[in-house]
């Protein structure tokens, strides 16, 4: 019976840069309902929404308004969230 290992990287083969980088989602909530999990994430250095189906419905993004930025966002009910 063969079985996997798991393969472990040296700590030494890690770049420090990987230990200082900034997490790719912020914030991450459940909706009402739990179906939905929704985060804050940075593309081009702009904040947006992403809201991902947990029940393998649609996922999708909000972008920030112009001269704006998302910083919080609150689940209203299932289909509003306030931003912030």
């Amino acid at each position: 019976m063969a079985t996997a290992q798991a393969e472990y990287k040296k700590p030494s083969s890690i770049p420090v840069e990987a230990f200082a980088a900034l997490s790719t989602f912020n914030n991450a909530k459940l909706a009402p309902s739990g179906k939905n999990l929704a985060y804050v994430t940075s593309e081009d250095g702009r904040n947006m929404l992403m809201v991902h189906s947990l029940d393998g419905g649609p996922s999708y993004s909000i972008p920030p308004q112009e001269r704006s930025e998302i910083k919080d966002f609150y689940w209203i009910n299932e289909e509003i969230i306030l931003l912030k």
